[in-house]
């Protein structure tokens, strides 16, 4: 025993691979490495080998046995006890299954199966049965796809043995051993159901060869789906015929087979697709909870959904802890059972289930590590380092390299095969588990007054034509440091598709101040807790399609009009832009009039630009709930002859508006911040003007407001939605041409100047904006007034948003805000 002990010491301390560092730090172990001549009393079954008539025979050989992975091994239990059976459904008989009996030639010839159509093929796993929820779903979603035929294994009699049958496996082992064995070193009842698994791929085979010589199956057609144990199994039939199409290995087992060879376990060899959903990788012998499923690698394309471990509601610790009390309601004891102890093993069946039949698609990331993944460094889909998880993963080009990242497939219609190796993806914690994925760009600017760094929670509101998503974490590890000047990426997930376009992006960010960290505290005026946002960058990630060369589309936003957002602790700031992409997909329709109209409605845009992607063809424009605040910005357009601006801000009008929009007809401006009668002159040459409507501005609070708009546009025959009768017209001009109305237009002329830029700013009062802690005291002031004359100025005041400063110096409240410096800020704040 001495000298064997020494061997092993010498190896393990001498082992070039333990020098290297290899994937499997245990690979020295493999007893067929092992190139020592001494016996080895722990194989007790070295290069015995048993018969199980027609199906064939089994051996066990030195290359079934791992020092650290496989140190025992026994032969799979008799043919009678294991019953392998095999159940056939297909669109004919979706319930009601068909018994398939490999040396019954009738239960084939008779049956409902069909050459013709693919074969699907289900395995269950240890201590599983086909009665089991998952199974039945399973088959429902493949029959629902189509003309397929779909046969489930039923090996229940080998998948958890029966106690008698464990003792006698115990009695073996332990007469080989050299020291007594405890449960607590390895389960008896894993390794006689892993024996057993062999026993069922040699029927399974059987079955296969049997099909093909009465049915004509093409073994091509074959796809095995195997869960757990059920993946190996699929590995050892297919080993048995050549040729077979795809095996997806859900989880495969790793007690037993996690750093053995490929003859041993599931692995690319098995089949001409072989695909792995990896769920529960975490490993039996490092210092964490252990897993049942394998971490290695072991198909051509190897899936790992969250990093191929821990599943979003699994920990029992935190929300996952819920799933069970419910799960026991809606799903029974069974499916409780699999949620408290086996929820991350049993997530890969759950993922595969959804992505048959469901519309959102599982799209992965070829790239070296999870971590990468998170930090947006492997989210290109060119060169084919992206493929579908699930049902519909695609083959990949084996041995083939792209020759540049910015290829597409030769043929542009198709997308491009993906590239062998690990794959990386998140997804949700209950149905639908499919997220999109996107990937946020910050780049953060750097002025003088800003902190080299400052920590917090940074959260967004997405709003794209398809929808607004809010709440979007964009620090999901929790406080972030973000360095003023650097780039900041992360991939965050949401099951919403926002379709191609995004259109405007809220920003929210919360400073963190830590006591470990002094430089984050931020007291009275210490220092500055402001993030400095220059642009964002949003990605949707999208597989090629047919007709597409870009696999994901970017949508840069920056801060209107400044280089960079200012964005207070508690604060917020809106990104936007109108883009000829968000015009395209805007809503356009037949209105009402018979007009074509266009609906940029509610997208928060700060100004008018890119409407030459309109190419003049439609008639009225919806520009209503956005954030405008001066009316320009449009290119020629000759047949548009109304503007729906209801809701904004608008201070300013064009002076070239006319020569850009000369035929139009109407204006709505409602619920703007048009202040004096002046500002409205630039409408007055719009020759073909006759409907005009200011409720809700201030200017309509104006002293001759009526009889001015009725004097200075003599074709407007609604105002307000109210008519102008000739009468009106008559009396606007008898007072407009007196010398006291001559006055009175003198002065509205004069006052509006004050609102040119650089002209006549110190004869204009300085305006401070109104806090919010005053607008219910003016409210409440106007119920309590004397006089119409001092409603009229406290409504005035309350319209507008802002007082005199005299009057805000007075009560101590307010800031100086001059008009254009506001006009040209890169952000709102609530």
């Amino acid at each position: 025993m001495w000298k064997y002990v020494s061997a092993l010491l010498t190896l393990g301390l001498t082992s070039p691979a333990v020098k290297g560092g290899p994937l499997d730090p245990f690979s020295w172990a493999r007893a067929d490495k092992l190139s020592i001549d001494v016996n080895l009393p722990w194989l007790p079954f070295e290069n015995e080998t048993r018969c199980f008539g027609e199906i064939g025979c089994l051996n066990i050989t030195r290359e079934w046995y791992h020092l650290i992975h496989r140190p025992f091994n026994v032969f799979p239990l008799p043919r009678n006890i294991i019953n392998t059976r095999f159940y056939l459904y297909t669109p004919k008989n979706p319930i009601t299954s068909q018994n398939l009996v490999a040396e019954d030639e009738k239960t084939i010839t008779e049956s409902n199966f069909n050459a013709d159509w693919q074969t699907k093929i289900i395995i269950h796993g240890f201590i599983d049965t086909p009665l089991s929820n998952w199974v039945s779903e399973l088959r429902d979603e493949l029959i629902a796809r189509g003309n397929l035929n779909v046969i489930v294994v039923d090996w229940a009699g080998g998948s958890l043995p029966l106690y008698t049958q464990v003792s006698d496996v115990a009695a073996a082992v332990a007469q080989h051993s050299m020291c007594p064995l405890s449960a607590s070193q390895f389960s008896l009842t894993q390794l006689q159901a892993t024996a057993n698994t062999r026993l069922v791929g040699l029927e399974l085979a059987y079955l296969l060869q049997k099909l093909q010589e009465i049915s004509g199956l093409r073994m091509e057609d074959v796809h095995m789906i195997g869960h757990s144990l059920g993946a190996h199994t699929a590995a050892y039939a297919a080993e048995r015929i050549p040729g077979i199409g795809r095996i997806t290995g859900l989880d495969p087992a790793e007690p037993y087979f996690q750093g053995m060879g490929p003859s041993v376990r599931l692995d690319p060899t098995d089949a001409q697709f072989v695909d792995v959903i990896h769920t529960d990788g975490r490993s039996f012998f490092l210092l964490e909870i252990p897993g049942y499923g394998m971490s290695q690698p072991c198909g051509h394309l190897d899936f790992y959904p969250n990093n191929g471990k821990e599943q979003p509601g699994c920990a029992l610790s935190q929300e996952g802890g819920t799933l069970i009390p419910l799960t026991l309601i809606k799903d029974g004891i069974e499916e409780a059972s699999r949620v408290l102890l086996a929820c991350n093993h049993v997530r890969a069946i759950k993922l595969f289930i959804d992505s048959i039949n469901g519309k959102c698609p599982y799209v992965a990331h070829r790239c070296p590590s999870y971590q990468h993944f998170l930090a947006g460094r492997c989210f290109k889909c060119t060169a084919g380092n992206c493929a579908y998880m699930g049902y519909h993963a695609s083959m990949p080009v084996i041995g083939h390299q792209n020759s540049s990242e910015n290829d597409i497939a030769s043929d542009v219609n198709e997308p491009m095969a993906p590239q062998p190796g690990k794959y990386f993806l998140a997804t949700g914690k209950d149905f639908p588990f499919c997220q999109r994925h996107y990937r946020f760009t910050i780049e953060l600017a750097k002025p003088r007054d800003a902190e080299s760094w400052v920590q917090g929670y940074l959260t967004a509101a997405i709003f794209s034509d398809r929808g607004a998503v809010r709440g979007v974490d964009l620090t999901p590890r929790g406080t972030a440091r973000l360095e003023h000047g650097t780039t900041y990426q992360v991939v965050v997930t949401n099951p919403h598709d926002l379709g191609d376009r995004i259109r405007k992006v809220e920003l929210n960010w919360t400073h963190e101040m830590n006591v470990l960290q002094p430089r984050s505290l931020c007291l009275l005026f210490w220092c500055n807790d402001h993030l400095y946002v220059k642009s964002i960058t949003v990605e949707i990630m999208q597989m090629p399609s047919r007709g597409k060369r870009n696999s994901g589309s970017s949508n840069k936003l920056c801060a209107p009009k400044k280089e960079y957002a200012d964005i207070a602790n508690l604060n917020q700031c809106k990104m936007v832009k109108l883009t000829p992409e968000l015009i395209n997909l805007s809503m356009q329709y037949m209105n009402p009039c018979r007009d074509r109209e266009l609906s940029l409605r509610g997208y928060k845009i700060p100004q008018i630009e890119n409407l030459g992607a309109t190419l003049d063809q439609f008639d009225v424009i919806d520009f209503s709930d956005n954030d405008l605040r001066k009316l320009d910005g449009f290119p020629h357009l000759q047949r548009l002859k109304c503007l729906l601006l209801n809701n904004n801000r608008i201070v300013r009008i064009s002076e070239n508006l006319h020569e850009s929009l000369p035929n139009l007809e109407s204006i709505i401006l409602t619920g703007n911040s048009i202040q004096e009668l002046g500002d409205l002159e630039p409408l007055t040459h719009l020759p073909k003007l006759e409907t005009l409507c200011l409720l809700m501005n201030p200017v309509s609070t104006k002293p001759h407001y009526r009889e001015y708009i009725a004097y200075r546009f003599p074709n407007l025959r609604l105002l307000d939605f109210r008519k102008i009768k000739q009468k009106d017209k008559k009396a606007a001009n008898e007072l407009f041409k007196s010398k006291k109305g001559k006055e009175i237009h003198k002065e509205i002329t004069k006052r509006a100047k004050t609102f040119v830029p650089g002209a006549g700013l110190a004869d204009k009062a300085k305006l401070t904006r109104i806090p919010n802690a005053n607008v219910q005291a003016i409210r409440e002031a106007i119920k309590n007034a004397t006089s119409l004359q001092e409603v009229e100025k406290l409504t005035r005041m309350l319209q507008s948003g802002q007082i005199p400063e005299e009057v805000s110096n007075g009560n101590g409240n307010g800031t100086v805000e001059e008009e254009e410096e506001e006009e040209q800020e890169p952000m709102e704040q609530d």
